[in-house]
């Protein structure tokens, strides 16, 4: 996490960004940001998720969380490409 980050007041602490600012402000791609913080993003609505800045800076990464999804997509990569039909 960067040094340079803004003082915020107890209220601005209480304010929702979207996943991709809080990916974004921790420095981290948006997909390793929602597998390693899944435990602070909160469904607002179907569609709209959001962090809240206080969660945001106080949490700490889920690293287990973040290595079972990147070996599941890892083990779905071989899958597809041993379950191929080979081009005719």
């Amino acid at each position: 996490m960067s040094n340079s980050l803004p003082v915020l007041s107890a209220i601005e602490l209480e304010q929702y960004v979207t996943v991709e600012r809080a990916a974004e402000l921790k420095g981290i791609h948006v997909e390793t940001f929602e597998a390693s913080y899944a435990h602070i993003i909160q469904k607002v609505s179907p569609r709209c998720r959001r962090v809240k800045l206080r969660a945001l800076f106080t949490a700490e990464p889920n690293i287990q969380a973040a290595r079972r999804q990147k070996q599941r997509r890892s083990d779905r990569r071989v899958k597809l490409l041993t379950t191929a039909e080979p081009a005719a």
